[in-house]
């Protein structure tokens, strides 16, 4: 449908449709221009051809190393250590502490950067959400303006004055924090080290290729973040609000008195038996994002509007979920823009997010940790929890 916003498209096939793009219709090149505003290019912004094949191959490839059970594990990890930093003594004089999940999420996925990317260090980037005070960038925080501002079709003139201006920033302080362990990338993270082992052999100016692994972290850690944190709290608020989560917890702790699992597989495996439909739907009702756009380069019909070049494309997630949810299909593709491989094993859209497997694994090792919470209870609302000793 043709709307002052965009052409919308809304329906699961014509979504895929866009995704897929086999006969090369609409670019990304918008996403380009704005990257150079903020953070500055990567492949990101490019269309199929040489340059994209050059600079995404070995980042991509490192991205889908991180399986879902490494990620599962890693995050459920990282959760339980939120939590027991925040757990009151036995003996407090209060005894209970209210959590905001926003809290939680930030803690959590500070310390999943930490592990995988090697920041927040402390100093040239800080743990913690975002905020309007002067000085150094903050992670989480600081990516998602940058976020919000690369994939919203329209994000106005202040998002994306805020977007261009933390984008500016992080590109600098991670620069900062990249030519500080040019030559002992492991301080990188593990994910931070593959990807300057990537992109060192492409650029033979150090300085060039300093910035373009700067650039690079910044571009994956933007998709990464934003993303999961929207994901996990909007899922949280909804299942907290109606009482799934504890529904889902005591099926879980069911589940391990009957067959306590044995290891981390066998964990995983149980957690998904329970979590993996209702997550699904749960990530189909709230999906973030909800929008993202193309632009139209080719004239051509789709469905029945008739596209010219120079058209902006609003890609509606969100309403393709809903219809699959609609189905009762549990299908994720729209939100990851597709699967990355099809289900012969041949590459799927070249946008398509490579680190959809790491994202669920994410996901479900938050919430075993949650629901493996003895003294967590409801808390005010459903932005809170209470935590008991």
């Amino acid at each position: 449908m043709r709307t002052p916003y965009g052409v919308l498209v809304g329906s699961a096939e014509r979504v895929a449709e866009v995704f897929a793009d086999p006969s090369g219709r609409y670019t990304v090149a918008g996403y380009q221009a704005r990257m150079e505003k903020s953070f500055g290019p990567i492949f990101l912004g490019m269309d199929a051809g040489p340059g994209y094949d050059r600079e995404a191959r070995g980042v991509n490839r490192a991205i889908m190393t991180v399986t879902r059970a490494g990620a599962f594990r890693k995050a459920r990890q990282a959760m339980a250590t939120v939590l027991a930093a925040r757990r009151p003594p036995a003996n407090a004089h209060r005894g209970e502490v209210v959590l905001d999940l926003r809290d939680l999420v930030d803690a959590l996925l500070a310390a999943l950067s930490r592990h995988w990317f090697g920041l927040p260090d402390g100093t040239l980037v800080e743990e913690g959400g975002w905020h309007w005070r002067d000085g150094p960038p903050r992670c989480p925080g600081h990516f998602h303006t940058p976020s919000r501002y690369l994939f919203q079709p329209h994000p106005g003139a202040e998002a994306a004055a805020v977007g261009q201006a933390h984008g500016q920033q992080l590109r600098q302080q991670v620069g900062k924090l990249v030519a500080q362990h040019w030559r002992q990338p492991a301080q990188l993270g593990r994910l931070g080290a593959d990807i300057h082992t990537a992109v060192h052999a492409l650029e033979p100016a150090e300085a060039d290729a300093q910035d373009l692994v700067a650039r690079t972290l910044v571009g994956v850690m933007m998709g990464f973040l934003p993303t999961v944190d929207g994901n996990l709290r909007g899922l949280l608020f909804d299942w907290l609000d109606d009482g799934t989560f504890w529904d889902l917890r005591r099926r879980l702790a069911s589940a391990r008195r009957a067959d306590p699992p044995a290891n981390d597989t066998a964990a995983l495996a149980q957690i998904r038996a329970v979590l993996d439909a209702p997550l699904a739907r749960g990530l189909q009702r709230r999906p973030v994002p909800d929008i993202v756009w193309r632009t139209v380069v080719q004239a051509h019909t789709l469905g029945e509007v008739s596209l010219q070049p120079g058209e902006l494309v609003a890609v509606g997630i969100g309403s393709a979920l809903h219809q699959r949810q609609l189905e009762d299909d549990l299908s994720l593709s729209a939100l990851f823009g597709s699967d990355r491989h099809s289900p012969g094993g041949s590459p799927g859209p070249l946008h398509a997010c490579p680190g959809q497997e790491m994202a669920m694994g994410v996901l479900t090792g938050a919430l075993d940790a949650l629901m493996a919470e003895p003294g967590l209870q409801p808390g005010p609302s459903p932005a809170l929890l209470t935590l008991r000793p």
